[in-house]
């Protein structure tokens, strides 16, 4: 984790981090790694809204997996399509469902109808209601190269939506807790995210279990400690 894919960012000196007043990080490593180049840096989590009521469930007989993403080549989408169609077959009543815009979409929709079972793959569309398109989720899937916090999970699991994410960076293993509330993919390959989604499909206890505890991401990063951080990193600030 502490490499966080850093080793190719600029060297102190090309940075202009170390003349701002304060630098805000998602993450205490990231924060870290700006203090040990020079920076003033501290570590405040995405201040994200929780759902304000129980989420409508839209479950039907068919089961879900979710990715909400932008479609372009560090989300590797591509992974995700690919990994499902591995397991398409083996279970028949699973889809999967994208949601998102990019790029990448039109080689996304050709890539599902050439290695997937015809309408198993749905390429959605950009929603503007994430909430309402995690509901009845069963699980949500995130294969970013590199992620600075990841919203979407925090989103999901503040649905009460398993979760399997590539480790992106030191915030995935902090949003997520491997085998709790789903399951971080160590190993970033096609072959990797396929193992960890058959383990999520084929197995209902380990989801209801993770389901069980994935809604407590709302208060491990509530959006009031988030908001009482920047106060008092700003407070100093006012009075000047």
């Amino acid at each position: 984790a502490r490499r966080l894919y850093m080793r190719d960012w600029p060297r102190p000196r090309d940075m202009f981090y170390r003349h701002a007043a304060h630098l805000v990080a998602t993450d205490p490593l990231i924060a870290e790694w700006f203090t040990a180049r020079g920076a003033r840096a501290t570590s405040i989590h995405n201040p994200l809204v929780a759902p304000t009521a129980p989420i409508r469930s839209n479950r039907t007989a068919r089961k879900r997996v979710i990715t909400l993403s932008r479609m372009s080549s560090e989300k590797r989408v591509e992974w995700i399509v690919r990994a499902f169609a591995a397991l398409a077959d083996r279970y028949p009543d699973w889809d999967l469902e994208i949601y998102g815009h990019g790029a990448q979409r039109n080689f996304l929709e050709h890539l599902a109808e050439d290695i997937a079972p015809p309408g198993r793959i749905r390429i959605c569309g950009f929603s503007h209601d994430a909430f309402g398109v995690l509901a009845g989720a069963d699980i949500y899937v995130s294969a970013s190269w590199i992620e600075g916090f990841g919203n979407s999970i925090w989103e999901a699991l503040a649905c009460g939506v398993p979760v399997i994410a590539i480790d992106a960076g030191p915030s995935i293993s902090r949003l997520v807790r491997h085998e709790v509330d789903g399951l971080v993919v160590t190993d970033h390959s096609v072959a990797g995210l396929t193992t960890a989604l058959e383990r999520l499909m084929s197995n209902e206890s380990l989801r209801k279990n993770c389901a069980s505890h994935a809604s407590e991401v709302v208060e491990r990063f509530s959006m009031q400690a988030a908001m009482q951080q920047w106060d008092e990193l700003l407070s100093p600030f006012r009075t000047r």
